[in-house]
């Protein structure tokens, strides 16, 4: 299970504050925690906010459904591998 805080302020040293969608175990404790930063709103899979773009992606490489992926963030809007059990995961977007 984990627990869910949606668009968390974090203020910046020059006042300009981000929102962050963090997701945690429900149990106290320290965790190591895994940031994910990406310019495409987070909780948006790529696969629904960009539909054209991923139908010509899976049109002409069928093989990356299924496959696992290089992205340079969680994608969180998928759900949560069992690898990220015990994990602090805190989500950032420009959007």
């Amino acid at each position: 299970m984990v627990k869910i805080d949606w668009d968390v302020p974090i203020e910046m040293d020059d006042g300009v504050v981000l929102r962050a969608d963090v997701f945690r175990p429900i149990a106290g404790g320290n965790y190591p925690v895994i940031l994910s930063y990406g310019p495409y709103g987070k909780g948006l899979a790529f696969r629904d906010g960009w539909k054209n773009a991923w139908d010509r992606l899976i049109t002409m490489h069928p093989n990356v459904i299924g496959a696992p992926q290089n992205c340079k963030r969680c994608d969180t809007a998928l759900g949560f591998p069992k690898q990220s059990a015990g994990l602090v995961i805190v989500a950032l977007s420009t959007k």
